[in-house]
């Protein structure tokens, strides 16, 4: 008899994990995964994702991540990154207001002292690196809240979603 307790526990034990796993899965795809999904239909119409998409999508994403964490040391850092990320939109924004109003008042335009140098080969344009930064912020974001509700709902059981 007291084998089969013991089985009985094992087994319950082994659901509960199960559900635990479960939860953790369901949490990544609906909160960590769902809200890229901009950058995914954008692929999916256009065949690239611009610069500007993928900064402000970082800035969103950092936010809204940030603010679903139980630990002030994320959201601050999240905070930032939503900040520095918005700038960064605001000014790939405005250059490409620029690129654009120069491009339609002539088909060449002529330098200006206000201009820009055009960037050397070896100097990368300002919107490549903030793409780069900005896939390399989702994925630390993505990567510390995931360890994060690996231990709310794997370690600590912690339901997610409890709807009736």
């Amino acid at each position: 008899m007291a084998e089969t307790i013991d089985k009985n526990k094992e087994t319950a034990g082994a659901t509960a994990t199960s559900k635990a796993v479960h939860r953790f899965i369901q949490c990544i795809l609906l909160n960590l995964t769902l809200p890229l999904l901009p950058l995914g239909l954008e692929y999916a119409l256009t065949g690239t994702v611009t610069n500007e998409s993928v900064t402000l999508v970082a800035s969103m994403y950092a936010i809204t991540i940030g603010v679903s964490s139980k630990y002030k040391t994320l959201l601050a850092f999240a905070i930032i990154v939503s900040i520095l990320f918005t700038a960064a939109y605001g000014s790939l924004a405005k250059e490409r207001s620029r690129t654009t109003q120069s491009a339609s008042v002539s088909r060449a335009p002529s330098p200006t002292l206000d201009d820009p140098p055009p960037p050397d080969d070896k100097e990368e344009d300002f919107g490549v690196r903030m793409k780069r930064y900005s896939i390399g912020a989702i994925i630390v974001i993505f990567l510390i809240h995931a360890g994060e509700r690996y231990v709310r709902h794997v370690i600590e059981r912690e339901p997610f979603w409890e709807l009736t």
